[in-house]
């Protein structure tokens, strides 16, 4: 018995000893090393997923003789608009960072320093492009290289491992301590041509050119009365002799003014929802469509009533749609994800969507419009969980209806005044 205080009386003295000299700031400051460390990954890991995504749209572009809108520069990078509408990131020569020093040769992929894989493209014999990770090829689950066309996303496990997924199959690459991102040494816009060179020495040359579209300016009209008529402004960039046109759902009235560049819209009184369609086109060309939406409630104040609290329509702001001839038939919309994807069918019988998830190419078969123009949203949606990830607008052009000043009556009085005339 004596012996066994002894020894718990031993203990309580060792654990008192401990605790009041124990300082654990080392082992903090390495667990917030390491955090920061996991945090940096992810970054350079999201990073990379951006730039892959924007080298294939990059390529894209390049082969099948598209154009750049514009360029605007961000910090570290630009950001590119195609014509149609695309837009990617890019990272000027923004390159990925080294690992932390490994410990005992379990860190670091060689003992010494962290490894930070470099994604990119090369040319094949065959005179085709395929992935590449430290200039080695890229392969798929079969042993394949895998195409420029095909675009891999990239994520970092809880081990630290770089998974590679291709059309949906995983691969481990490995343990790394950071994902490089430098897939673009540099991006050079010009007045005609924007050069894009990759850190593999390849460089693809794409031509400037400014868009055909219609621009219409709402910025006076955020808030409107019901009853209202009003005159938006509109312009037409790079359409030389263009005819603009408009078309009004619902109780609303569209028309144009051509020499003013106005597009005007009576607005119904009781207030309403609605929308108006306008496009601009040439003999070859016809522009994006734009749709302007209509909110009906309640404000503080219209153009043309004193009410402080009148019946109000609220405009949205002018949405862009990929515009569809009247005629129909297959349209192609490239898409871009990191996660696995599907397609919402949408609720109108007049769209099939069908996704070719090798590409991420969605084909839409388009019905024949013989009748007013429509239009109609394509949603995208993760795989795993059912969020929508991207929404492609389309509106198709179709037979505008001459619009008509006759005022209609249709109270039960005016119809038993037609039923007394016809006897």
């Amino acid at each position: 018995m004596k012996k066994l205080l002894s020894i718990l009386s031993l203990t309580a003295l060792l654990l008192a000893g401990c605790a009041g000299q124990y300082d654990d700031t080392a082992l903090k400051e390495k667990i917030d090393a390491l955090s920061s460390q996991v945090a940096k990954c992810i970054q350079q890991v999201n990073d990379l997923n951006t730039q892959v995504q924007g080298l294939n749209a990059v390529i894209e572009q390049w082969k099948k003789g598209g154009f750049v809108e514009s360029v605007q520069e961000i910090n570290g990078g630009y950001t590119i608009t195609f014509v149609g509408g695309q837009t990617v990131t890019i990272y000027n020569g923004k390159d990925g960072t080294n690992g932390t020093n490994g410990t005992n040769g379990k860190d670091g992929k060689d003992g010494n320093d962290g490894h930070s894989p470099v994604v990119s493209i090369k040319a094949d014999a065959d005179g085709n492009l395929y992935w590449a990770v430290d200039g080695e090829w890229l392969l798929d689950g079969q042993g394949q290289k895998v195409p420029v066309n095909v675009t891999p996303s990239f994520s970092i496990n809880a081990n630290g491992e770089l998974i590679v997924t291709i059309a949906g199959v995983e691969q481990n690459l490995g343990l790394v301590q950071g994902a490089g991102n430098s897939i673009f040494e540099s991006v050079v816009p010009g007045n005609e041509t924007v050069v894009f060179t990759l850190v593999s020495g390849l460089s693809f040359e794409i031509p400037m050119v400014k868009a055909f579209k219609l621009v219409i300016d709402t910025k006076q009209f955020t808030e409107v009365s019901a009853g209202d008529q009003i005159a938006i402004p509109y312009t037409v960039q790079n359409g030389d002799g263009a005819s603009v046109m408009a078309f009004a759902g619902g109780l609303y009235k569209a028309s144009v003014d051509e020499s003013a560049k106005t597009i005007n819209v009576v607005v119904p009184s009781p207030a309403a929802d609605g929308q108006v369609m306008a496009w601009a086109q040439t003999e070859t060309l016809v522009s994006p469509i734009i749709i302007l939406s209509f909110t009906a409630g309640q404000g503080g104040g219209g153009q043309q009533n004193p009410d402080p609290q009148p019946e109000v329509v609220i405009v949205s702001n002018p949405q862009e749609y990929q515009s569809i001839p009247m005629a129909g038939g297959p349209v192609a919309v490239s898409l871009t994800s990191n996660v696995d994807i599907v397609v919402a069918q949408p609720s109108v019988s007049w769209v099939t969507a069908v996704l070719t998830k090798a590409s991420y190419t969605l084909t839409l078969d388009i019905a024949e419009n013989t009748g007013a123009p429509r239009s109609t949203d394509i949603l995208i949606q993760r795989a795993d969980n059912g969020a929508t990830v991207q929404t492609v607008h389309i509106a198709q052009l179709g037979t505008v209806p001459q619009v008509t000043t006759t005022e209609w009556d249709f109270s039960q009085q005016a119809w038993q005044d037609a039923f007394a005339a016809l006897g």
